[in-house]
């Protein structure tokens, strides 16, 4: 479904074809919203429905949160969440680094002691993520992340395809419709239904992307000696 086709949609469901109000600037900026809300929906029910493995250019053992943010325009990959951190640096040996202790972070930022801690850890500094050893170089680490598409907003025309899952583009409109709605006041029962019939087509999309396999779940015991002690 293209941009222009979905915001076609969303008037149409919120009752706002050829409105003043709902203007394309403020339709667009709407379901950028509830675009970017939905995808965040989709990465927490399935972290690896889009992944990305980079390797970012380190300085002191450092990295820019924005480097985690790939290609541009509408192939763009926005940064979610990373997934892991891992040292490359030991030949085939991938050692993932632990996720710091939040207090234990700060204590050893500000103390310049990133190096003396026990553990291969990292961890965010304001625009920075802080890996130790800070004698960690460029190609030594690999950094996989989860990723968003471009967003409706930002989209470079109204022919281009808004990036979603297949088959369920309509919960963008209906979603933002709602809000559309209940900003009028009197439309309170017709927002109520269009949040029902997204809620209902999200369950099934997210029950379908959650899992691709029919095999049973099983547990997975970690490899790295600092997890069981020895």
């Amino acid at each position: 479904m293209t941009r222009l086709q979905l915001r076609t949609e969303t008037l149409a469901a919120g009752d706002a074809t050829g409105s003043q109000r709902w203007t394309q600037v403020t339709t667009d900026a709407l379901l950028t919203m509830v675009h970017r809300r939905e995808w965040a929906g989709i990465l927490k029910a399935n972290p690896m429905y889009r992944k990305a493995v980079i390797t970012p250019t380190l300085t002191a053992g450092t990295f820019t949160v924005a480097s985690l943010t790939t290609g541009s325009a509408d192939t763009v990959a926005n940064l979610y969440r990373i997934i892991a951190i891992g040292r490359t640096a030991d030949g085939a040996l991938f050692a993932p680094l632990k996720f710091a202790n939040y207090p234990n972070a700060v204590i050893a930022s500000a103390a310049n002691i990133v190096d003396q801690l026990p553990e291969r850890l990292w961890w965010r500094t304001d625009t920075l993520i802080q890996l130790t050893p800070s004698t960690l170089t460029t190609g030594q680490v690999a950094v996989a992340v989860n990723t968003f598409p471009c967003l409706v907003g930002a989209l470079s025309a109204d022919s281009i395809a808004v990036p979603f899952v297949e088959g369920f583009e309509l919960i963008l409109a209906f979603e933002a419709a709602a809000y559309m709605l209940a900003k009028a006041g009197a439309e309170t029962a017709g927002s109520a239904a269009l949040k029902a019939f997204s809620g209902e087509m999200r369950r099934d999309m997210l029950s379908d992307i959650s899992r691709l396999s029919t095999e049973p779940l099983g547990l997975e015991y970690a490899d790295s000696p600092l997890e069981w002690g020895g």
